[in-house]
């Protein structure tokens, strides 16, 4: 990430402490907010200025920057430790973990091929609200959906957020939890409350925003064999829902011709 876009994804995230912001982006943000403080520093009126404009967002992209390396935000407060507080120097140093963890997917898009490719877990088929595709599969245990390409599944309307609600697989019962957004998340008619998970099953209606998108669940493999649309990526086979690589003509998994 540039040093522009990492101060504009600060800013324009200024109060989101959640999901994850890559090494470069807090890094960026934090010299740009140094050197501004640095060079405003015999100025009073602008110095007090920049530190107030700065330091939400700071706060902001630092808690996100832990969960980048699957920490929790309150590790921020052993920053007040003498000497202790050096480990968060330490821990704002290390990579990002490359694959999806407790706080979301990678926020570098680039890495998502390491994710590991695996059978469809379950699908939700679109009903009203979206163009493109007409279902949209989930192929890991813990899947975000939102308009943003830092999560899993895209969904591209005004009225959803960028981090809207995410689906997690707890064996064979799936969850379904809002993760706070501007217009909501409906479940069978019924809006949920940030952050609770609820059961989600078989033919279970989902809605975003007020009817601004409609999904339909299915997550069973007879169910998904069942509402597996025609003409469906052939790189996702009906039968078992490998996704396969390459131009095969028959599934890796199961055989079955594409």
């Amino acid at each position: 990430m540039n040093p522009i876009s990492a101060i504009g994804s600060a800013f324009s995230q200024y109060a989101n402490f959640n999901g994850r912001a890559r090494r470069s982006e807090y890094w960026w943000f934090a010299a740009f907010v140094f050197i501004s403080e640095l060079c405003l520093t015999f100025v009073p009126i602008l110095f007090v200025i920049i530190v107030l404009a700065t330091l939400l967002p700071y706060l902001a992209v630092s808690v996100r920057r832990l969960h980048d390396i699957n920490r929790s935000g309150w590790w921020l407060l052993i920053g007040f430790i003498p000497l202790v507080g050096l480990v968060l120097l330490v821990f704002m140093l290390l990579p990002s973990e490359r694959l999806t963890n407790a706080y979301g997917p990678n926020p570098d898009t680039s890495s998502r091929h390491l994710e590991p490719a695996s059978a469809i877990k379950a699908i939700f088929n679109v009903e009203s609200g979206l163009s493109g595709p007409s279902f949209f599969p989930i192929t890991r245990e813990t899947v975000i959906l939102g308009n943003s390409d830092a999560v899993d599944i895209k969904l591209e309307n005004q009225y959803v957020s960028r981090r809207h609600l995410q689906v997690r697989q707890d064996v064979d019962i799936f969850y379904l939890s809002d993760l706070d957004s501007t217009n909501g998340t409906y479940l069978n008619n019924n809006k949920l409350a940030p952050h609770e998970e609820h059961v989600i099953r078989d033919g279970d209606r989902v809605v975003l925003g007020s009817n601004a998108v409609t999904l339909r669940f299915s997550g069973t493999a007879g169910t998904i064999h069942q509402n597996f649309p025609a003409g469906a990526p052939s790189k996702y086979c009906p039968d078992c829902g490998l996704e396969s690589s390459g131009d095969t003509r028959s599934c890796v998994g199961c055989g079955r011709a594409h």
